[in-house]
């Protein structure tokens, strides 16, 4: 029997730490989406050829190796306690999987083995959205926000269908090398993958060969970056007054819409009503609608409120931000509703920063009809492409525009189709400002929208129904033999 490429334990060695280079490629703050498609495919060849518990840890020192892009950046988020659990957590989940992976490909053969490793990182990636204090933060789907393409699976599928195609690509490969001797084997599998994937894209490319249609509206966003601790109780302050230029500059350029950032000033309730009224003033003198962030202090709590006034000045909407940043808003209190308003005919929503971190969230907006989001940011600086794109994958998902203002990060305009219209860094002195006409979301609701992650649950489901197959069968084959002899 010929010797396999991987038939020695430094080589697996090898193998798996190329996987986790590769991982922490496609898992960065800046992806690089091919790596994604790419970055399984040594560590399930060298599991496949490596003994039980050897696969476990080829595949636990993989992603933790993956891991290594985003320590700094979990360090500065979660802390030091709670980042090495989120690397272990990782990794031992990537070790079940795999060894469950290598339970069907080496010892069941069939060639549904192909299909149960996607499955179970898609069911994972629904999972972890669905229970997670950081919603789908951190699913791989966000590897592939370069390649329109891909995405558009979310319109169906959600982040687990993204995370499905890409998974099962590396799955097919992998396997077809274990097995290139047994080709014909597997050509069932080999078919459909191909299938799936053919299908997957095609529906991509023609997806975004439809024009953005249905009327544009004119959005403006400025943002000024400043510390936390910055003095801004009255309007006649120096941030407020550089607001009230930008505002007003964006609104003499045909601006119909104003966005600005999350939690622009911290302000007690005396003081919002002042801050409240002058913007008031400022809005009805531009005759525009404008929504600003601010912090409101109580005497036993805080809320992140997002303020929307109409062009008569009034304060059409309060919302506040049903999301909070584990550890960096522990002292605010949630909002417990979604706030929607027509503005010039069209429906349009409000979250803010991490709210669109939930797939939920943006599906309650689709359900309601959304065509347009606005949301104040406020991202940690190195985090703001990456951040801004979770955003952009909820109106892929919900099938809406999103204008997005964010501190420290990237103010973006955004269509249903997850193209980036107009984007600038929010560093620009005295202020950033982006202004643009926003193609207005399509009135019919995404396949997503109306079933939610429905595709994640059963791809854990099948993943887990095939899995579990695979091993009575193997046990079945197992007692025979011993009976036999």
């Amino acid at each position: 029997m010929a010797r396999s490429p991987l038939d020695d334990p430094r080589k697996r060695l090898i193998a798996a730490i190329l996987s986790g280079l590769a991982i922490s490629l496609a898992e960065g703050l800046h992806p690089w989406w091919p790596a994604a498609w790419l970055a399984p495919i040594p560590m399930l060849a060298a599991a496949f050829e490596a003994p039980r518990r050897e696969a476990a840890g080829l595949a636990a020192l993989a992603e933790a190796i993956g891991c290594i892009s985003m320590a700094g950046y979990y360090l500065e988020v979660t802390g030091p306690v709670v980042t090495p659990l989120i690397v272990l957590g990782r990794a031992l989940s990537l070790a079940i999987v795999v060894s469950i992976t290598r339970l069907t490909v080496v010892r069941w053969r069939h060639w549904l083995s192909i299909f149960v490793y996607p499955s179970l990182i898609a069911g994972l990636d629904a999972l972890g959205g669905a229970v997670s204090r950081h919603g789908s933060a951190g699913s791989l789907a966000y590897s592939q926000m370069n390649a329109l393409a891909v995405i558009q699976i979310a319109s169906i599928a959600g982040t687990s269908g993204i995370v499905f195609t890409v998974s099962l690509f590396a799955s097919a490969v992998s396997v077809a090398w274990y097995h290139r001797a047994n080709v014909r084997r597997f050509r069932a599998g080999y078919a459909l993958t191909a299938a799936i994937l053919i299908i997957v894209l095609g529906f991509g490319v023609a997806r975004l060969w439809q024009p953005s249609s249905g009327p544009a509206m004119r959005i403006g966003l400025a943002v000024v970056d400043t510390p936390p601790s910055v003095e801004a109780s009255s309007p006649d302050s120096a941030l407020w007054k550089t607001y009230e230029a930008a505002v007003s500059g964006l609104a003499r350029r045909g601006a119909r819409i104003v966005v600005l950032p999350e939690k622009i000033a911290a302000l007690t309730p005396a003081q919002s009503r002042q801050i409240s009224a002058s913007l008031g003033r400022i809005v009805e003198s531009d005759k525009i609608y404008l929504l600003a962030g601010v912090a409101i202090v109580e005497p036993d709590h805080k809320e992140n409120r997002a303020w929307l006034f109409d062009p008569s000045g009034g304060l059409e909407a309060d919302y506040s931000k049903r999301h909070l940043v584990p550890g960096f808003e522990d002292a605010f209190r949630p909002g417990g509703r979604t706030v929607a308003r027509i503005i010039d005919g069209q429906l349009t929503g409000i979250a803010i920063c991490k709210d669109m971190d939930f797939p939920r969230l943006g599906r309650d907006y689709a359900e309601q009809g959304a065509q347009l989001m606005l949301v104040p940011a406020w991202d940690f600086g190195r985090d703001g492409w990456l951040h801004s794109r979770m955003a952009i994958l909820r109106g892929v998902e919900g099938g809406y525009t999103i204008a997005r203002a964010a501190r420290d990060g990237l103010l973006t305009i955004s269509d249903r189709y997850g193209r980036v219209l107009y984007q600038t860094k929010s560093s620009h002195r005295p202020y950033a400002s982006v202004l643009g006409n926003a193609p207005i979301g399509s009135t019919t609701e995404t396949l997503y929208g109306s079933v939610g992650n429905l595709f994640g649950w059963i791809a854990l489901i099948a993943g887990i129904v095939v899995s579990l197959r695979a091993a009575i069968t193997v046990s079945m084959w197992n007692w025979l033999r011993a009976g036999s002899r």
